[in-house]
């Protein structure tokens, strides 16, 4: 591999290590590294157009690094590559003071069209009906997502009916990620190939939801969250309906289903299901305490 770096990139690798299918490595002490890629060089340019603007406004992010034929995607032993340039190799975690810093400072970037990932209904809908097909397949060889998968469904429809509801205006799109965990380090946030566009609450409902795993009591956190941060009226329903639709569940669902990954990891996601609806109920009631909300009867107190 360090031979066909050289050949296509004409860079001399030095302090080689390969990480699983990746290939990290300096090169007159700056960090390259090299990644298996299913994107489209199509899909690339538009990447890198997103990350040419944020050049211009000294925002951080990996480059992405052509070869010699001045092409993104590199055919190496079959496999397609991207060669990334390293802005920092932080292994410090996320914080919410950085995805917000950071919206701030890429406010002005026009959306992408191709790139845009805020047409939940639309997506939820399909992944839904993508999902219940799965599940009536090959869920009996699964006994944990056999049983458990309705209840997750039956989450993500009351997101979508919430969605259906509510009129929503023009609410800001900002530069955001496909998947955020809080257990993400800068190095993973600043990888071009997670860049969407999407509402500015969606990064930091997924950080939320990821983060309530390990910490039940991250309610305090998302409230403070709430208060300091101005948000449309549109923005409060989004964000709870973005915690509402189950995606940490539907993504192991996938890896399991798909990628052959042990089906027991989804065991500690149901095992939470009770605290999370707990979370939810509490979440809703603050929120329908400072805008106008949808009644959801099993969320709302009883009389």
């Amino acid at each position: 591999m360090i031979n066909a770096i050289l050949f296509y990139y004409r860079i001399e690798c030095t302090h080689f290590v390969q990480k699983k299918n990746q290939y990290h490595f300096q090169s007159n002490t700056q960090n390259y590294c090299l990644i298996p890629t299913f994107f489209s060089e199509s899909y690339i340019q538009l990447i890198n157009t997103v990350i040419q603007e944020l050049k211009k406004r000294r925002c951080k992010c990996h480059e992405i690094i052509p070869n010699i034929k001045n092409e993104f995607i590199t055919v190496i032993h079959e496999t397609p590559y991207l060669l990334l340039k390293l802005s920092t190799t932080s292994k410090e975690l996320i914080s919410l003071s950085l995805i917000s810093s950071y919206s701030i400072q890429s406010r002005f970037l026009y959306p992408i069209e191709e790139l845009s990932r805020n047409h939940w209904y639309e997506m939820w809908c399909e992944k839904i009906d993508y999902f219940e097909y799965q599940w009536s397949q090959f869920g009996k060889k699964y006994p944990l997502i056999f049983e458990s998968f309705p209840y997750y469904v039956g989450l993500a429809e009351n997101a979508i009916s919430l969605l259906n509801q509510v009129a929503f205006n023009k609410y800001p799109i900002t530069l955001s990620r496909r998947r955020i965990h809080y257990y993400d380090t800068i190095t993973d946030y600043y990888n071009p190939l997670n860049f969407i566009f999407d509402t500015r609450v969606r990064e930091v409902a997924e950080y939320f939801k990821s983060k309530f795993y390990t910490n039940p009591f991250v309610l305090d956190e998302i409230i403070l969250y709430l208060s300091y941060t101005t948000l449309t009226k549109e923005e409060w329903i989004l964000f709870f309906i973005r915690m509402l639709f189950p995606t940490y569940y539907f993504d192991l669902f996938e890896e399991i289903l798909l990628d052959g990954k042990e089906e027991h990891s989804i065991q500690f996601i149901i095992n939470k299901n009770k605290e999370y609806e707990i979370l939810l109920k509490k979440l809703y009631l603050f929120i329908k305490s400072k805008v106008s909300i949808p009644t959801i009867s099993w969320l709302s107190p009883k009389d």
